[in-house]
């Protein structure tokens, strides 16, 4: 386009009264208006309303096709003076939903529930037949918590490296951890590829910046709870004070994840403990309790807590799905 000559040189296209695409006389016309300039070149104006939606909130395939068929048509017409008609319409993925990228395993039975959050937010967001466009990476749980428990994290962190890698070149988007523990790598995740990283602790952190709290308790793996990877981050990004448990507590609670809840097993009486020191980090002021190990959720649920829990599997999850469909058009 020649910029300087285009209000002096674009005309409008005629309009036909009851079309559906361009008509000016049916009241659920899109109303796309086309002009044309002395170089050829075909511009359309429309803006699509509530009359045109297929899920709730985002336009339907069915009058986004409609315009295109109208303007590839006029295309032609502009070409050669001919009618067109579209007989077939193609694509590929749809360019609105993002791939979600998932390093899984760790373990596997919180990477279930992952899997399965993301996948019912899509639908529910979406309706109809709609899921999650993911990929999955899962590592064998039993080489990183040797690596953990060894102090071996650089190790961990370039297993964990290689993963993010393989979900860039699958065609993932941006990258989720499905775990609270191993965000401990996430500087060494984000130097090695070229797409975003969906921080835990920051979807967990905007929840309860969101909810209007300021003091916190926290439970996780004894990482989690005892390095500053995690807490550091809440602190001073997001001027959170956090609450941990006392030392005997933070091993229980550790003891919990990786001997029981890991293996799927759900004990009551380990549900009493947690209900216990939960109660106690409420009594130190904090407001709501942050369930920072994705496995927490298996064993605790709402109503196991007098005050409101923050379950960063799902919230992680949901903010991934978020993330996915941020691009989603709307009416």
């Amino acid at each position: 386009m020649k910029g300087d000559k285009i209000s002096a040189m674009k005309r409008q296209l005629p309009y036909h009264g009851w079309c559906f695409v361009c008509g000016n006389e049916n009241p659920n016309s899109i109303g796309i208006t086309m002009f044309v300039d002395d170089d050829g070149v075909l511009t359309s104006e429309f803006m699509l309303n509530k009359s045109h939606q297929g899920p709730p909130g985002h336009a339907h395939g069915g009058a986004s096709a409609a315009v295109l068929d109208e303007v590839i048509g006029l295309v032609v017409w502009a070409a050669c003076h001919r009618p067109a008609i579209i007989c077939k319409i193609t694509h590929g993925r749809n360019s609105f939903m993002k791939t979600i990228g998932l390093i899984g395993g760790m373990s596997w039975e919180s990477s279930i529930e992952y899997y399965r959050i993301i996948n019912e937010t899509a639908k529910e967001k979406l309706g109809g037949l709609h899921s999650a466009k993911s990929l999955m990476v899962t590592v064998d749980f039993a080489e990183i918590e040797k690596l953990q428990h060894e102090d071996r994290w650089d190790e961990a962190g370039q297993i964990l490296v290689k993963c993010a890698q393989n979900l860039e070149r699958g065609g993932a988007d941006f990258i989720v951890l499905c775990t609270n523990t191993m965000h401990k790598l996430a500087d060494q995740i984000t130097a090695n590829v070229n797409i975003p990283f969906l921080h835990i602790a920051d979807a967990t952190a905007e929840k309860i910046v969101a909810a209007g709290m300021h003091r916190i308790g926290l439970l996780g793996t004894r990482f989690t709870m005892e390095h500053d990877f995690y807490k550091g981050r809440l602190i001073n990004n997001y001027g959170l004070e956090v609450v941990i448990p006392n030392e005997s507590d933070r091993a229980i609670v550790h003891r919990v994840i990786y001997e029981e809840l890991v293996l799927g097993k759900i004990m009551e009486a380990s549900r009493e403990e947690y209900k216990r020191i939960m109660n106690d980090l409420l009594s130190q002021g904090a407001q709501g309790i942050i369930l920072g190990c994705t496995e927490i959720e298996l064993l605790i649920k709402e109503g196991d807590c007098n005050a409101p829990l923050f379950p960063t599997t799902t919230i992680h999850a949901v903010a991934a799905v978020e993330k996915s469909l941020a691009d989603a058009p709307k009416v």
